[in-house]
């Protein structure tokens, strides 16, 4: 849900993005196919996609340069491009799930090696209606 994607996100640090994490963000995306509508859910405009696949013949190098020009509009981050792959024009919600996991398992190390491998108990309580996944949180 889009209140897990959030608390998920909050865990990460998400400092933006810059032209040279170019080659990470695209392994990230590599299966995604779509990615005119990527762009477009990323918030690039149309004309600047229709420059790109006018000017560039394979899917791959389309995407490799909608993904450059997103990240020099410096607005680049790991949450704003989960928000873009579960967005309803993409619905790449495996691709995005994948993400937030590299992310967090990320974040968990960092803060692992930070607090000399301690962890600090916590109580997370769950919000939301009967069959949305709260007891199959893993």
């Amino acid at each position: 849900t889009m209140t897990t994607l959030r608390t998920a996100t909050s865990l990460v640090d998400d400092t933006p993005l810059t032209v040279s994490d170019l080659e990470l963000v695209f392994r990230a995306t590599i299966e995604v196919v779509e990615w005119y509508n990527l762009g477009l859910s990323l918030g690039l405009p149309y004309y600047l996609l229709d420059t790109i696949s006018h000017d560039y013949f394979t899917s791959q190098k389309c995407k490799h340069m909608m993904l450059t020009s997103w990240l020099e509009t410096g607005s680049g981050s790991w949450s704003s491009l989960v928000e873009a792959l579960r967005s309803p024009l993409l619905s790449e919600i495996a691709v995005a799930e994948k993400i937030m996991e590299y992310l967090i398992n990320s974040a968990l190390e960092s803060a692992m090696k930070e607090g000399g491998g301690k962890l600090n108990p916590c109580t997370i309580t769950l919000h939301g209606p009967p069959g949305v996944g709260k007891t199959s949180l893993k």
